[in-house]
C-alpha cells in the first residue's frame, strides 16, 4: 500500500505545473518584499526624526548658552567702562547707565534664558535642569547686585581724579572714579560671572553634548539593527529566488533537453523519435512535435522518390497546405520543368562547344567551313534542309550572295545560286540584318528563290551572319516541323559566331595579301643591302652573344613555373591551336571564381565562356599574327568594377616564327581609380589657377615650366611669346634678364620663401607687380622646384606713394607752422617788454 502511494506521488510530482510554482513563488516574494520595504521605511523615519530632534533641541541649547555668556560679558564690559566719569552732571550719567543695562538684559540676556528654559524642558533631564536653574539664579543675582549698586549711587562717594579744562567753553570738567561700583564689581559681580556662571554654563554645555551623544548612539544602534534585519530579509529573498529558479529550471530543462535534441537530430539529417513530455505545459508542444515527425517521414519518402527521378509522385506533403506544403508541391511540379530546362541547357552548351570547334578548325577555309558546319547543324537540329550563303564581290565590286553549301535529306546538294541585295526573302534578310521565321511559305518560293530545291518546307528560318553590324552571309534552314524557340536561339548564337569567323577569315586573307606584297618589297630591298655586308662580323659576334644568352635563358626556363606563380599578375600562354601551354595560379583562381578550371592542354576557346571568346578571339588571333599590344578591360565582380590591363605578346621560335602567344593580366584597379582621381584633381587645379587674374607658374630644379596658368600665358602672348610646359624659362629671356631672375630662382631652390616687388615704366605710367617665391617639397621634405605667384599691386602702391607724399607735405607744413609760432612768441615777448616799459614811465 505504501509503495503504491509513493508511485502515485512521484507521478503527481512528475507532472508539475510551472504556472502554479511561479504564482506561489511570486506571492511569497511579494510578502517578503513588502515586509522589507516597511522595515526600511521605519529605519528612515526614525533616523530623520533623530536628526530633526538634534537640530531642534541639542544644538540650539549650546548656541543660546554661548549667546547668554556673551551677553553677560558685555554687561561686565559696560560696568567696567562706568567706573570712570568725565562729567559734572552725575544724574544724567546714572540715567544713561540704567538705559544701557536695561536694553542689554531685555534684548539678549532674558530672551536667551527663556529659550534655554524651553529647550531644557524638552529634554526632560533632571540633572540638566538643576544645572540650568543654578545658573539662572546666579544670573538674576548678577542683575540684582547691579541694580543695587546703581541705585545707591551718591556723588559725594566719587573720587576726583583730575580736573580738565574744556577747549570751547569756560566751564570745568572733572574726571571721577566710582569706588562703590568698583567694589561691587570686584567682590560680587565679577566672581559670579567669571567663576560661578562660567563654570555652570560650561557644565551645562558638556551635559548637553553627553545627552546628544547618547541619543546619537541609541539612534545608530537602532539604525544598524534595522539595517542588518533588512539585509537578512533581502538575503532570504535572494535564497528563495535561487531555490525557486533551481526548482523551476530543473523541471523545464528536463523537457527542454528533449526538445533541444529534436532540431539537433533534424540538423544532423535524422528523424527524431517520439517525444514524451514530463511537464504539463509542454504536453501540447510534444504533440505538435510528434505530428511534425510524421510529416518529416512523408518528406523523407518524397525525397527518396525525387532522388530516383520520380517526379510523378502524388503523395501529399503537409496536406498541401500552408507555405511549406504549397512550396513542396510547387517544387515537385517545377522539378519536371527544371529537368527539361537542364536537358535543353546541356544540348545548347554541347552544341556551342561542338560548333566552336568546327569554326576553329576551318577558320581559314570558307568552303570547308560551310560544308561541315551546315551538315552538322542540320543533323544537330534534326531538320531537313539547309543552305549557307556568303557575300562575295564580282569584278565590278558588286556584292551578291553566293550559295557555298546546300544540304538536304542527309546529302550535300551541288547547286549554284546567286542572290542580289533585296532579292526574295534571303535578299530582304540581307538588307534588314534581322532573322526571319516563316510558317506560311509561298507555293513558288522553293522554285524561285530557294537554293534547296524540290520539297516545300513547313517552317523556314533565315538568319544573317553578322559581325560588327555588317552582314557577311546568310544561313537558311527549313524543316517539315515547327522549329522550337530554344533551337532558334541556338541558331542565332551559331550565326553570330560564324559571322565573326568569316570576318576574321577575310581579315586574315587581306593580311596574307599584305604579307605577299611585303615579301616582294623585301626582295627589292635586298639589292640595297650589299653595302651592309661589311658589318656582318659585328653581327656575328652579336649573334654569338645572343646564343650565349639563349643558353642562359634555357637554364632559367626550369624556374619559370615558380617565377610566374610568384607574381600577382595573371599569366596564360597558348599555341596556334589555342591550346593552353602555360597558366599560373593567379589566372586559375581568377577563372575558378567563374566556375571554370583552366589547366595546360585544354582548348582556350572551348573552356572560356562563349561571350568572352567572341570578345577576345580577334585579340588572340592578332597576337598569333605577331602583334604586341595592350588592352584595357573592365570586369564587374561583387557589384564593383575592376580594371585589368592585358598585355598580349607573340611567342616565337628560333626561326622567329610565331608558335603561340602569352597574356599578362595586371589588376590596375587602384592605379585606374587613382588616375581618375588625379585627373579630377588636375582639372580642379587647372580651373582654380585659371579662375584668377594673378600670374601663377611653377618650375622644377632645372628651371623647366611644370605649371602655368592662362593669365601668365596671355601676358606673354601680348609680347609675341608662347610659353609651353616643359620648356626652359630662360629660353624666353635675354641674358640680362636671365642673370637677374636666376638669383631669385636659386634663392627659392635653397628653401627660402620671400616676396619681391618689381616696378616697370615711367611716371605717371609706372606699374608695380608683387612676386611671391615659394619652394616646393616632396614627401621626403626634399626641394623639387618652386612656384611663383605674381599680382599687380600698382593701385595699392600708388596709393601708398600718395599717402607718403601727403605725409611729407604735412610734416613740412608742421615745421613751417612751428617756425611761425616761434617768431610770434618772440614778437609777443618784445611787445610785453615795451608794455612794461610804458607802464613804468606812466607810474613815474
Amino acid at each position: 500500500m505504501t509503495r503504491k502511494r509513493n508511485t502515485f506521488i512521484r507521478k503527481l510530482l512528475r507532472f508539475n505545473s510551472i504556472r502554479l510554482q511561479l504564482v506561489g513563488a511570486l506571492l511569497i516574494l511579494s510578502f517578503l518584499f513588502v515586509f522589507t520595504l516597511m522595515i526600511a521605511w521605519q529605519i528612515t523615519w526614525r533616523f530623520q526624526r533623530q536628526i530633526a530632534y538634534n537640530q531642534s533641541v541639542f544644538q540650539p541649547i549650546e548656541s543660546y548658552s554661548f549667546q547668554l555668556l556673551e551677553g553677560l560679558h558685555q554687561h561686565e564690559s559696560i560696568l567696567q567702562n562706568a567706573l570712570y566719569i568725565h562729567t559734572n552732571n552725575t544724574k544724567h550719567y546714572t540715567q544713561s547707565m540704567d538705559v544701557q543695562i536695561n536694553n542689554l538684559w531685555t534684548s539678549r540676556i532674558f530672551p536667551s534664558l527663556d529659550t534655554l528654559d524651553t529647550l531644557i524642558k524638552l529634554q526632560n533631564d533632571e540633572a540638566l535642569k538643576d544645572i540650568y536653574w543654578n545658573c539662572r539664579k546666579k544670573v538674576f543675582q548678577v542683575q540684582k547686585t547691579t541694580q543695587l549698586a546703581l541705585s545707591n549711587f551718591k556723588a559725594e562717594k566719587l573720587i576726583i581724579l583730575s580736573p580738565v579744562k574744556a577747549s570751547s567753553a569756560d566751564t570745568d570738567s572733572t574726571t571721577y572714579f566710582n569706588l562703590p561700583l568698583s567694589n561691587r564689581l570686584t567682590q560680587d559681580i565679577r566672581p559670579l560671572l567669571q567663576e560661578d556662571i562660567q563654570d555652570l554654563m560650561q557644565e551645562l554645555i558638556e551635559m548637553n553634548q553627553i545627552n546628544e551623544a547618547g541619543q546619537n548612539t541609541e539612534a545608530n544602534y537602532q539604525y544598524n539593527t534595522a539595517f542588518y534585519l533588512t539585509l537578512f530579509f533581502l538575503i532570504l529573498i535572494l535564497l528563495f529566488i535561487i531555490l525557486t529558479i533551481a526548482r523551476v529550471s530543473k523541471n523545464i530543462l528536463h523537457d527542454l533537453n528533449n526538445f533541444k535534441a529534436y532540431p539537433q537530430k533534424l540538423l544532423n539529417g535524422q528523424i527524431p523519435s517520439r517525444i514524451i513530455a514530463n511537464t504539463i505545459e509542454f504536453v501540447p508542444l510534444a504533440i505538435l512535435f510528434n505530428s511534425l515527425r510524421t510529416y518529416f517521414i512523408d518528406l523523407q519518402k518524397f525525397a527518396l522518390g525525387v532522388g530516383e527521378s520520380n517526379y510523378e509522385s502524388k503523395k501529399t506533403l503537409f496536406g498541401n497546405q500552408g507555405e511549406l506544403g504549397e512550396a513542396l508541391a510547387k517544387m515537385r511540379d517545377n522539378l519536371t520543368i527544371v529537368s527539361e530546362d537542364n536537358h535543353i541547357r546541356y544540348w545548347f552548351n554541347n552544341g556551342i562547344a561542338k560548333f566552336s570547334d568546327i569554326l576553329t578548325r576551318n577558320a581559314d577555309n570558307t568552303q570547308q567551313l560551310s560544308d561541315e558546319l551546315l551538315s552538322n547543324l542540320v543533323d544537330y537540329l534534326q531538320i531537313n534542309q539547309g543552305g549557307f550563303f556568303v557575300i562575295e564581290e564580282d569584278n565590278h565590286s558588286q556584292k551578291y550572295l553566293d550559295l557555298k553549301s546546300a544540304y538536304a535529306y542527309d546529302k550535300k546538294r551541288f547547286i549554284e545560286k546567286r542572290i542580289k541585295p533585296g532579292e526574295g526573302l534571303i535578299g530582304q534578310v540581307w538588307n534588314e540584318a534581322e532573322p526571319m521565321y516563316l510558317k506560311e511559305i509561298p507555293s513558288d518560293y522553293v522554285e524561285i528563290t530557294s537554293g534547296l530545291g524540290g520539297a516545300k518546307p513547313k517552317a523556314l528560318f533565315i538568319v544573317p551572319l553578322v559581325s560588327n553590324r555588317e552582314v557577311h552571309g546568310i544561313l537558311e534552314l527549313a524543316s517539315f516541323e515547327d522549329m522550337k524557340p530554344y533551337k532558334m536561339d541556338f541558331v542565332k548564337k551559331i550565326a553570330e559566331n560564324v559571322g565573326h569567323t568569316i570576318a576574321a577569315t577575310r581579315h586574315n586573307e587581306q593580311t596574307r595579301k599584305l604579307l605577299i606584297e611585303s615579301q616582294e618589297l623585301t626582295k627589292t630591298l635586298q639589292a640595297q643591302e650589299e653595302q651592309m655586308r661589311q658589318n656582318m662580323q659585328e653581327l656575328q659576334s652579336t649573334q654569338e652573344l645572343m646564343n650565349r644568352t639563349q643558353k642562359e635563358l634555357a637554364e632559367k626556363e626550369a624556374n619559370l613555373d615558380a617565377l610566374i606563380n610568384n607574381t600577382s599578375n595573371a599569366i596564360i600562354a597558348f599555341d596556334t591551336q589555342f591550346e593552353i601551354t602555360v597558366v599560373n595560379q593567379v589566372m586559375v583562381q581568377l577563372y575558378m571564381e567563374q566556375g571554370i578550371k583552366l589547366k595546360v592542354g585544354l582548348n582556350l576557346l572551348k573552356e572560356l565562356p562563349p561571350d568572352e571568346v567572341a570578345q577576345s578571339r580577334q585579340e588572340y588571333e592578332k597576337a598569333l599574327r605577331g602583334e604586341k599590344f595592350e588592352v584595357l578591360r573592365m570586369m564587374e565582380k561583387y557589384g564593383q568594377n575592376f580594371f585589368y590591363e592585358l598585355h598580349y605578346n607573340p611567342i616565337r621560335n628560333e626561326h622567329k616564327e610565331v608558335i603561340g602567344a602569352s597574356i599578362f593580366m595586371e589588376n590596375i584597379t587602384d592605379q585606374k581609380l587613382a588616375d581618375m582621381q588625379l585627373k579630377e584633381a588636375q582639372a580642379n587645379l587647372t580651373s582654380l589657377i585659371n579662375d584668377t587674374e594673378d600670374f601663377i607658374m611653377a618650375l622644377d630644379k632645372n628651371y623647366r615650366i611644370i605649371v602655368i596658368n592662362e593669365a601668365y600665358q596671355n601676358e606673354y602672348k601680348k609680347r609675341g611669346i608662347d610659353l609651353r610646359i616643359g620648356a626652359m624659362i630662360f629660353h624666353y629671356m635675354t641674358s640680362k634678364e636671365e642673370k637677374k631672375w636666376k638669383l631669385y630662382y636659386d634663392k627659392a631652390l635653397e628653401g627660402e620663401r620671400f616676396r619681391k616687388v618689381f616696378e616697370s615704366g615711367e611716371y605717371p605710367n609706372k606699374t608695380y607687380r608683387e612676386h611671391w617665391f615659394n619652394p616646393i617639397r616632396d614627401e621626403k621634405d626634399q626641394i623639387t622646384g618652386f612656384s611663383i605667384f605674381s599680382r599687380d599691386v600698382t593701385e595699392s602702391k600708388v596709393s601708398e606713394i600718395k599717402i607718403r607724399r601727403l605725409l611729407l607735405e604735412s610734416l613740412e607744413a608742421t615745421e613751417t607752422l612751428k617756425i611761425q609760432e616761434e617768431q610770434m612768441r618772440n614778437e609777443i615777448l618784445i611787445y610785453e617788454q615795451k608794455i612794461r616799459e610804458l607802464e613804468e614811465k606812466i607810474n613815474v
